[in-house]
Order: C-alpha cells, then structure tokens, then sequence
C-alpha cells in the first residue's frame, strides 16, 4: 500500500462474528493467478506488536480476513511481501 498519510493505511475488517477490528496495512498484493488479494498487517487498539500475513475479502465495501491455511501459499505469498520489501529499498 503506497500510502503517506498514515489514515489511508489504516482499515477496518469484520470477524466472523461481526466484530469491527481497526488494522494498519503494511501491503496488500493482488495474486492474478488466483484471483486473491493478500494483506499484511497488525492489529490496532492492542498492546501486541505482531504482524499477521492474511487473505483480504471485500464483500460490498466491507473487508474481512481468511486465514491462510496452505503453508505452501503462505510461503509463495510471504516471499512476494519481501520482495517487494527489497525491491523497494
């Protein structure tokens, strides 16, 4: 996400149970091949630190998170997140 305004990076996502959840985006990156968007992230309003690498759902202007559940796609997706990471360096 090539954002400078730090608002612009910040989205908010539902659970399952239709809790909103507010996320800063690191990325997000569009697989064509599969027609999936994938997203990295951290969870906002919380004391923890850790990021997350997730599927990005968008169902009529509201976004959820799938969990990757092949590690192999998680592997595929977690080397095109550092890629460009050092492509942008």
């Amino acid at each position: 996400m090539e954002n400078e305004n730090y608002e612009d990076s910040i989205l908010t996502v539902k659970s399952p149970d239709g809790t909103d959840y507010r996320i800063f985006v690191f990325d997000i990156v569009d697989d064509e091949a599969s027609g999936k968007s994938y997203i990295s992230y951290k969870f906002l309003d919380t004391d923890s630190e850790d990021c997350f690498i997730s599927i990005l759902n968008e169902k009529d202007d509201e976004y959820s998170l799938e969990t990757i559940e092949d590690i192999d796609e998680f592997k595929a997706v977690e080397n095109l997140l550092a890629s460009r990471v050092i492509d942008e360096d």
